[in-house]
């Protein structure tokens, strides 16, 4: 109990309580770095003081922390499942050696150094047998978001996994593509190269894939939707109608007098086929007869004019030539299968059953037996894209069908409508945008003139406007005595001037080219030109927006800028032709206030150009605004007795011979004597020093 007393012992014991006390206020507040995001928007774990949460308590590690939180992966490990099932125990559980923390809230916490310390080089290239999932196929294509939709984001949305909790079943991923006509067990016919891959077992039960049906894909037989799709019930047997098109007209197709003899296999209602063909055919071809007259009928083509004496290899090839080359499956409509096309397939699709004869396209426009003369005439013509009016009635069809450069084939199809396909261009591709003549002419003649339809300022780029729009077409296109080759003979006024949309090019400059200096802008507001200043309704007129300090170097400011032009600047004649470029105001008398105002000052300041006004004046708005600094301008600073004095205390007026009194500023003496006089002391002291 006397250590207790020494005074030395209680300031070691405090000294040592507060380090202590310190050590521990620092480690609640300090950490070795920032937390992810993925853990620090957990309230929990961002609070001041639960490191323990994760790193352990007294009773506990780092792992129970995780594992706490992470019940999948320690559901993993116990199970032996997944990545960190397949791991050495030991390893899984030492979860800080692949998941670093506290490097802030930018870090991923899954990265190339974790998949490198579970022994991955390559996350790429992972080996899904560690998970129990052998990939091979169309799988092995993959990225890995491609199923881990996750498997790149930063950070994790909150309760996501990146890369577990999926399903290893076909449904997982895929959409059922039989609905539920088809157990989910996709393995049963599918591997892992794609669905188009199936498993034929069992299908010979309905028809066996032998010949042609050996090497068909089950989408081609087996539609997404129809009676023919995947999951439907097949029948005992198929017919050979249940999937094929009959080439053959239906009495031909079941008529055994028309074809070889039939066996107990034919059902008259779908399996006629197989009297001419076996199920182990790899296709339709087979050896026929001769038909008569009547069997053809079968075919769909009945042999009557003008096909009656064509004998059978004018439509039939030689029988070393394939069967679909030999026996096309004719219609009697279908002249272009023996007959060459000499339109080159312009009609194609594009004559209407209305005006087909017994459904024959070519007879629209041609006779049974003779393919000339055509039937096609004027009339029918009115009922294309290109009705025919004016002089076109009377054009042969030659002049505007010709032989394509290309093929030689003369073309109707598409012909082209424009008039410069057939008519050369007077105007020298000047309107080479427009869509066609009509804007100005019609079809009577191009002599029509240029009417109300004609857009000059659209064809021409200049727009007819103020005195322009009431000037007559001849005053700049003059007509010329001759017409030239197209008849044309209005006249171009590229053939008078060199810039018709120059005001210059008509216009002569009554500014003598002051105005086109470097230093002047070329354009105001998008114009040029004179259009700068002017409008296109006279000259006379300046625009609103004429700057007369800019084209002139002096600014209408003050009372100059209520001022009437002609206040300055004479108004001049204007009945000659404006395109003499006669000026319609005089040029002003100057620059210098001299010019216009008369001095009051009697040349005390100077005459003329010399007489600086605004050396004194303040500005435009009027001269009994001065400017006049009385110490800086004149010889005598203004003490404080002068500078209450009034003006004309000094300054006053004097008489003049010219005309009214002036008032005198200069010069002024400017000694003391010469305003207050001299004293009787000052002139005696004077005295004594003249002595």
């Amino acid at each position: 109990m006397k250590g207790f007393g020494r005074p030395r012992l209680w300031i070691s014991l405090c000294s040592l309580l507060i380090v202590v006390l310190a050590a521990v206020v620092d480690s609640d507040r300090a950490a070795p770095g920032a937390l992810t995001t993925v853990h620090g928007r957990i309230p929990e774990l961002a609070e001041s003081g639960s490191c323990s949460l994760c790193h352990g308590g007294w009773f506990s590690n780092m792992t129970d922390g995780c594992l706490e939180c992470h019940e999948t992966t320690q559901q993993d490990i116990e199970t032996s499942h997944g990545l960190h099932g397949s791991m050495d125990q030991s390893e899984a559980l030492a979860c800080a050696r692949c998941h670093s923390e506290h490097h802030g809230p930018a870090f991923a916490m899954v990265n190339a150094q974790t998949f490198a310390r579970s022994g991955i080089d390559e996350p790429a290239d992972f080996d899904h047998v560690l998970v129990g999932f052998i990939m091979d196929g169309a799988h092995d294509e993959l990225t890995c978001n491609e199923c881990h939709e996750n498997a790149d984001v930063d950070v994790l949305p909150a309760g996501a996994a990146r890369f577990g909790g999926l399903e290893q079943r076909c449904d997982a991923c895929h959409e059922p593509a039989h609905e539920e006509r088809l157990s989910n067990d996709c393995a049963a016919c599918h591997d892992q190269r794609g669905f188009s891959e199936p498993n034929p077992a069992g299908h010979d039960r309905s028809l066996p894939l032998v010949g042609g049906h050996g090497a068909l894909s089950c989408r081609d037989c087996h539609d997404v939707a129809g009676s023919h799709r995947l999951g439907l019930r097949a029948k005992a047997n198929r017919s050979c109608a249940d999937c094929h098109d009959t080439p053959h007209d239906l009495g031909f197709s079941l008529t055994a007098d028309h074809g070889p003899a039939v066996d107990d296999r034919l059902d008259v209602l779908g399996n006629a086929c197989l009297a001419c063909h076996l199920e182990n055919h790899e296709s339709f071809a087979a050896a026929r007869d001769t038909l008569t007259d009547a069997q053809h009928v079968s075919t769909g083509f009945a042999l009557t004019a003008p096909h009656e004496d064509v004998g059978c290899a004018g439509c039939h090839d030689e029988l070393s030539e394939p069967y679909e080359a030999r026996f096309l499956g004719r219609a009697q409509r279908s002249c272009q299968l023996c007959h060459e096309d000499p339109h080159g397939g312009q009609f194609a699709g594009r004559i209407p059953e209305e005006r087909q004869v017994n459904e024959q396209p070519c007879l629209a426009c041609h006779q049974q037996d003779a393919f000339e003369p055509t039937l096609f005439d004027g009339t029918r013509h009115q009922q294309t894209a290109f009705p025919l009016s004016g002089r076109h009635l009377g054009a042969e069809c030659t002049a505007c069908h010709k032989p394509a450069e290309d093929t030689g084939v003369r073309r109707f199809v598409q012909t082209p409508s424009r008039c410069d396909s057939c008519h050369d261009d007077s105007h020298r591709d000047a309107f080479a945008a427009a869509d066609d003549c009509s804007q100005c002419h019609d079809t009577t003649g191009f002599e029509r003139a240029a009417g109300d339809g004609f857009d000059h300022d659209r064809w021409t780029g200049f727009a007819l406007n103020g005195a322009h729009h009431q000037a007559s077409c001849e005053s700049c296109h003059p007509r010329e005595a001759t017409a030239d080759a197209q008849g044309r003979s209005f006249g171009r006024i590229a053939d008078h001037v060199s810039h018709p949309r120059s005001c210059g090019s008509c216009h002569g400059d009554p500014h003598e080219q002051r105005y086109n200096g470097a230093h002047l802008p070329a354009e105001v507001g998008g114009r040029g030109g004179c259009l700068r200043c002017h409008t296109a309704s006279s000259f006379r007129s300046l625009r609103d927006d004429y700057d007369h300090g800019l084209w002139t170097g002096f600014d209408l400011v003050g009372h100059h800028a209520a001022a009437d032009c002609s206040s300055c600047h004479e108004s001049q004649s204007s009945s000659s032709s404006p395109m003499t470029g006669h000026k319609n105001w005089g040029a002003p008398a100057g620059k210098s206030c001299a010019n216009c105002h008369d001095s009051p000052h009697a040349g005390q300041f100077g005459t003329g150009a010399a007489a600086s006004c605004e050396r004194c004046h303040a500005g435009a708005d009027g001269f009994d605004q001065l400017s006049f600094d009385h110490d800086k301008d004149s010889r005598f600073p203004l003490t404080e007795t002068h500078a209450a004095l009034a003006c004309d205390a000094c300054h006053d007026a004097v008489p003049s011979s010219t005309g009214p009194d002036v008032v005198r500023y200069q010069p002024l003496p400017i000694e003391c004597v010469d305003c207050h006089g001299i004293h009787e002391d000052v002139l005696l002291l004077r005295r004594k020093g003249a002595r």
